[in-house]
């Protein structure tokens, strides 16, 4: 690979790293903090790894992988299989309420956002330091 792509990629996923981090530090105001931190923590430390050049085992970003995109599945059907709200927001939520208002949809779109990112993240699970 080229090697100013190579940096510019390795700086990309430094700036990923970093968002994420914050992120990561935003949801201890969330009434479930340590599940979202532990998601979007493992996010930042895998695209940090990535732009330091060193080295992410495939089988655990793949796990990774399949953990949240499973779990994106469950909140996604809980919420639009029409099963539950999130207790403490029923009735204040109506049909005509939009879904960034409301906690589910915005939970799967994060946890989609982050298996995408990560999934980018799989072509370079093998980079090593240039040293």
């Amino acid at each position: 690979m080229h090697r100013g792509l190579r940096i510019a990629q390795r700086a990309l996923y430094g700036i990923f790293a970093g968002l994420i981090g914050v992120m990561t530090v935003l949801q201890g105001n969330d009434p479930d903090p340590w599940r979202w931190m532990a998601v979007y923590g493992l996010a930042a430390a895998f695209c940090g790894t990535v732009a330091c050049g060193w080295a992410v085992p495939p089988r655990i970003l793949g796990g990774y992988l399949v953990l949240v995109l499973a779990y994106a599945g469950f909140i996604g059907i809980r919420y639009f299989g029409g099963y539950a709200a999130t207790p403490m927001f029923e009735g204040h939520i109506t049909p005509a309420t939009p879904w960034w208002k409301i906690e589910q949809p915005r939970e799967t779109v994060g946890l989609l956002a982050t298996a995408f990112l990560v999934g980018t993240l799989l072509p370079f699970a093998r980079m090593r330091s240039d040293g």
